[in-house]
């Protein structure tokens, strides 16, 4: 009688284990130095490392999460075309956190790479519908998005109506949590991120090649709180940042913007008054210091009906090479005041910032037809700066930024103006 209840305790035991175990590993997908597998449909759990094809749409289900561990590459077989461009479709949470040694990457085949291709939108990028209440982006690579949408995946929830471009990241709930931070963008059709509203943190990226004849790095919509600090932004095709009230939302549009770096950008957007740097728009309200300009269309556009009373704006820096740059550091279209501790040339290639890495070895015409690869690619030109730089130790500190989203925290201000503070904690690209 004993053995026998020991030997059916110990069946049990097994059973329970098997069971265990494949409960754990149902909704985990992954080859662990496998040959790359074909990825597409509903996905949740834990994405391993290696290396995936994707198919069709990825699409995290309402309630669900999909968990992306560092390592991962996803290539996207995508054409540029409606309904084979597939995108990452998130209803429920989408956690992608790489590390600075294994960083995440999203991206296509080789063959479809290159500068000439950075606009052609080969993948949809990362749909967080109104049902997606957090999405978390940590040292990823996010390269050659803005296809055009297919047909709606749910009909219920709708971002973009088919054949509409596009953007790389776009949310619309404004009780989510969206962070995305240290992470990498090139070559993009249109917006990389329209925020339809939530607590945003887009800090330390880099940006490059954004925008094809339109598009702005960040869009935010009404209902948008959050920081957007330490980035690099080189190329955009109309505005670095640029932030707005406009939508349905309840909550009004508040962002701060300091301590980023905007270079060459505006210059692919042809309509009058339209492209350049940092806009403040209709309704919106912020903090806006210490962001450093290097040769772009315009300088910071506060444009009429921003919300003048509740906007703060000064110690921002602009480096122009040619005179009409000069003209429009205060655009003339838009209502920005000039402010006494703004640090502005004076005359072509005055006030040189002083970076580790950076000539102006083209022209004006090649400047405003915004193509030249190292107007829009990092390259190997560098931001930081150089001991005696004038815009070190001349930034704004006394302020206290607005509440960033849950999971992260806002960056200290620093007062060496740019995105490359000298105590090496700012942008790492």
């Amino acid at each position: 009688m004993k053995l026998s209840r020991i030997l059916m305790l110990l069946a049990f035991t097994l059973v329970v284990s098997f069971i265990s175990c494949s409960e754990d590993s149902k909704n985990t997908t992954g080859p662990d130095n496998k040959a790359p597998e074909n990825l597409g449909g509903n996905i949740e759990g834990v994405l391993k490392e290696g290396t995936y094809i994707v198919t069709d749409n990825l699409i995290v289900p309402i309630g669900k999460t999909l968990t992306i561990e560092p390592g991962v590459k996803l290539i996207f077989d995508g054409d540029g075309i409606q309904g084979s461009s597939p995108e990452i479709a998130v209803f429920g949470q989408l956690i992608a956190e790489g590390t600075p040694q294994k960083r995440i990457i999203m991206t296509v085949d080789d063959a479809k790479k290159g500068i000439d291709n950075f606009a052609r939108g080969y993948w949809g990028g990362i749909q967080c519908y109104q049902t997606c209440n957090r999405l978390v982006l940590r040292y990823c690579d996010i390269e050659y998005t803005g296809g055009p949408a297919g047909e709606l995946i749910n009909p219920d929830y709708v971002l973009r109506n088919p054949g509409s471009t596009r953007y790389t990241l776009m949310n619309d709930n404004q009780d989510g949590d969206y962070i995305v931070e240290h992470c990498h963008f090139f070559g993009i059709a249109d917006d990389l991120w329209r925020p339809l509203g939530g607590r945003i943190s887009f800090c330390y990226n880099l940006v490059e090649f954004q925008g094809e004849t339109g598009g702005d790095c960040i869009n935010a919509k009404g209902g948008t709180v959050g920081i957007l600090a330490y980035n690099l932004v080189i190329g955009s095709a109309t505005n670095g940042l640029k932030t707005g009230n406009g939508g349905d939302k309840t909550i009004q549009t508040n962002i701060d913007i300091y301590n980023n770096t905007v270079v060459t950008s505006g210059y692919r957007r042809a309509q009058a008054g339209r492209g350049g740097s940092i806009n403040v728009e209709e309704g919106a309200r912020g903090q806006i210091y210490n962001n450093l300009m290097v040769n772009c269309r315009f300088g910071p556009r506060m444009v009429d009906g921003f919300d003048a009373v509740n906007t703060v704006y000064g110690y921002n820096y602009n480096f122009a090479s040619f005179q009409s740059l000069i003209d429009e550091i205060y655009p003339t279209a838009g209502v920005t005041v000039p402010q006494s501790t703004d640090i502005n040339s004076a005359t072509p290639g005055d006030k040189d910032p002083m970076f580790v890495n950076y000539t102006v070895d083209y022209t004006e015409a090649q400047l405003r037809e915004g193509i030249l690869a190292k107007l829009n690619v990092l390259g190997n030109q560098n931001f930081r700066l150089k001991a005696g730089s004038p815009a070190l130790g001349k930034g704004f500190t006394g302020f206290t930024p607005v509440r960033a989203p849950n999971g992260t925290t806002a960056p200290a201000p620093s007062s060496d103006i740019g995105c490359y503070p000298a105590s090496g904690n700012g942008n790492k690209f």
